[in-house]
């Protein structure tokens, strides 16, 4: 049986940093450095993380819903 496929707590939990973190270095967010967003980018390319395409469109249009 394949691992689990990891999600963006397990990522965060393993990095030790938050879920907010995570995100936002995978988003590539200036909110996070250059450095800690480069580590963190590693660690989920390491782990076979990839967004769930359906959940990222959902949450894209709720971030442009708020900026409104």
């Amino acid at each position: 049986m394949p691992p689990p496929r990891p999600t963006l707590r397990s990522l965060a939990a393993e990095a030790g940093v938050s879920v907010t973190a995570m995100s936002f270095a995978l988003r590539n967010s200036p909110e996070i450095s250059a450095a800690t967003r480069d580590r963190l980018q590693r660690l989920a390319a390491v782990r076979g993380y990839r967004p769930d395409p359906h959940l990222a469109k959902l949450m894209s249009q709720l971030r442009s819903e708020k900026r409104r």
